[in-house]
């Protein structure tokens, strides 16, 4: 399991966001990436933040499975904002 890193996590769905954006300009494989970033993000969590990291999941199952679905990154974003990340 890796160690959990919110930075790292902010990182993955950021990258999502802008992907899923590039999709909709004409790029649906980027709707995959989208989700093999929303991916590695929920392992960043999965550690010391499970319940982020299953809310990212449902999220990228949700658009998955409906290719109209807008997952909710930019409110995940924002709760992660709050987390502060500790000093190694």
């Amino acid at each position: 399991m890796r160690r959990a890193c919110i930075l790292c996590a902010e990182k993955h769905l950021a990258q999502a966001e802008v992907l899923l954006d590039e999709a909709v300009l004409g790029y649906p494989v980027h709707r995959l990436l989208a989700f093999g970033h929303m991916a590695e993000a929920e392992s960043e969590l999965i550690e010391k933040f499970l319940p982020i990291a299953e809310q990212i999941r449902t999220e990228r199952v949700k658009a998955m499975e409906d290719s109209k679905y807008n997952p909710k990154i930019m409110e995940i974003l924002e709760l992660l904002s709050t987390i502060p990340e500790p000093v190694n």
